[in-house]
This record gives structure tokens, sequence and C-alpha cells, in this order.
């Protein structure tokens, strides 16, 4: 799928700048008046810049309602209306962000050949509480279908039975598999991790600071099948305000199967004085 993020704004939409503005429209005030030289203080200066911020205004504001029909900005309304000649409606509860990608994902969608792409599309088509899906031909003629939520919790399955069979069904359709193909739909394993690491402080008083900035970066969505570096792991424990990392727990990459997905359950740190690694 085409990644939106490295896709330039539109030509259309770009807008000139303020002294831009002034400048053409001194020079068509020029063209009327062929002997008006522009100075600062004179009346046609004051009417020249305020049309230029009128006119600044009222090109932004046609942005703005342009963004509105294109399906990489439209939110809300616009964006389901945005989506029509694609074929594709928006599930209950899902987000803009969910329902764009899926739009785009739709592409792939109209494919007979089994491709990987158009089995993730049918499946998160079924329902929005599917955050994941990864499709893997273990052996030649069969695919697995892998389904995650980032929601699922010992207490609470969102994955259930039941939703594994409506996948099922959708991508056993005639017109989403091809006859060669034996699909099996599973939900994801969960790779439980845990995470422990000597980390070196500069400051014994941000030690609450900083546990926080590695919990939160440890809190990012991992997909199945990812693999967590070890650079990662480094990264994410080596935020500001941190001198040394010595993570105990792991020294090298943690890899998952096509059909898990990696999760944090625990994060156990030590903290040590900077003085101490020196």
């Amino acid at each position: 799928m085409i990644n939106i993020n490295n896709i330039a704004p539109a030509d259309v939409l770009q807008i000139p700048d303020y002294q831009t503005l002034v400048d053409e429209n001194v020079a068509i005030l020029q063209q009327l008046i062929p002997d008006y030289q522009p100075l600062e203080s004179d009346d046609h200066m004051l009417l020249i810049e305020a049309f230029s911020y009128r006119e600044l205004h009222l090109r932004q504001l046609f942005n703005n309602k342009l963004k509105r029909l294109l399906l990489l900005y439209a939110t809300g309304n616009d964006l389901d209306l945005a989506a029509v000649p694609y074929g594709v409606e928006r599930l209950d509860n899902e987000t803009d962000d969910e329902f764009r990608n899926r739009v785009l994902k739709s592409l792939d969608g109209h494919s007979t050949a089994g491709s990987q792409e158009s089995y993730e599309f049918h499946a998160y088509s079924v329902s929005s509480d599917i955050d994941d899906v990864n499709a893997f031909s273990p052996e030649k003629g069969k695919v697995t279908v892998a389904l995650a939520s980032f929601e699922d919790e010992s207490d609470l399955e969102i994955i259930t039975p039941e939703l594994i069979t409506q996948v099922d069904t959708a991508l056993n359709e005639t017109k989403v598999r091809p006859i060669t193909d034996e699909v099996t739909v599973v939900k994801a394993t969960i790779n439980g991790v845990a995470i422990v690491a000597q980390i070196f402080i500069f400051n014994m008083d941000d030690e609450a600071a900083i546990t926080e900035k590695i919990i939160n970066n440890f809190a990012t969505k991992l997909k199945i099948g990812q693999v967590l570096t070890y650079s990662q792991l480094i990264r994410y424990l080596h935020v500001d305000g941190v001198f040394k990392v010595n993570l105990i727990s792991h020294d090298a990459d943690i890899a998952c199967g096509d059909d898990e997905i990696l999760k944090i359950n625990n994060i156990d740190l030590t903290f040590e004085s900077a003085d101490e690694a020196i």
C-alpha cells in the first residue's frame, strides 16, 4: 500500500506568502497607474495590504474546503463521501485513520489472485475490532490469516471465536479466495516480553520522570510478526537524562512468528547514578 506519509502536499494547496501577494497587487496597480511608486504611508498601500491579507485568508479558506474533498485529508462525513468511489463504507466505531487506511487497502481487495494485501483488506473489512492482520503462506497452497486487537487483555477478549468464524467466512468467498488456496484464520498468539534494565542517570531526582518516558516508549503498538530490534530496545531506554543503559534481559533482537504479536508485559528498571558507570 502507498505510504501516505511520503506523499508531498498537493500543488493545488500551495499558498504564496503575504509579501508575494503585496508585490503582485502593487504590480497590478502600476499597470493601472503607470507613474505610481509605492510608499508605505500612502492610502494605496494601505488598501493593497488590506486586499493582500484578505486574499491570503480567502485562499486558505478555499484550501481548507478543498482538502475536505481529498481522501488523504478528509474527516468525518466528508471522508465517508470521499470513500464512495472506492465502494467502501465505514464500519461501526471505525476511526477516520482506520477507515482511510482501509479505503486505500481496498484497491488490493479487487485482486482475484489471493494476494497478501487482498486477504488482509477483506479481513479488516469484517469488523473495526480487528486492529491488525497478517496473511502468510506457511506452505504452498495454504494461507494462514492471523488477527489481533490492541485492546485484547486477559479479561477482555476482542478476537472471539465468533469473529474468527466471520472472517473465515468472508475470506472463503469465491470472489476472494482462489480455488487453490486453503485458508485458515487464527487469533494471533501473544508473545509476552519482560524488559529488565539497569539505567545510569545524571540526576537521581529525575528517576520518576525517566521511568514514565521509558514506559511510554514501550507502549508503542507492535504489529503481528514485528521484530523488536536490539537497537530499538536501547533507544526506548536511552531517553533524555540517561547516561548509560545496561539491558539485562536481552542481548539481541526479539523476534516472533508470523502468527505472534509481541506484548511488553513487564518493565523492571533499576537506577544508578551516572558516576557509578564511569
